[in-house]
């Protein structure tokens, strides 16, 4: 229920706002140049989605999210932690 609920309305409320919101997981896009211009991420930090996505807001870049459907079916039964839950990848564009 809360993976819904960040993927299918708190993700896309800050988007729509205009507002930075933190990147996660492996269902992002980032232009190469976008990451090469702010040095990449910083690989020993545990929140380095969030500070890459803050970096990339205050360099003027945009988030987006783009609607999409998970290639695998969801288990029958539902799961805690269940990656298959999300509906949206993010991007930068």
């Amino acid at each position: 229920l809360e993976y819904a609920a960040w993927f299918q309305v708190i993700l896309p409320g800050l988007a729509r706002l205009g507002l930075a919101f933190p990147l996660g997981g492996t269902s992002m896009y980032i232009r190469r140049a976008a990451l090469i211009d702010l040095k990449g991420w910083d690989a020993f930090n545990v929140t380095e989605d969030a500070d890459l996505s803050l970096r990339l807001s205050r360099a003027g870049l945009r988030c987006a999210l783009l609607n999409s459907k998970p290639l695998k079916r969801p288990p029958k039964r539902r799961e805690l932690g269940s990656h298959n839950a999300h509906v949206g990848k993010r991007a930068i564009l």
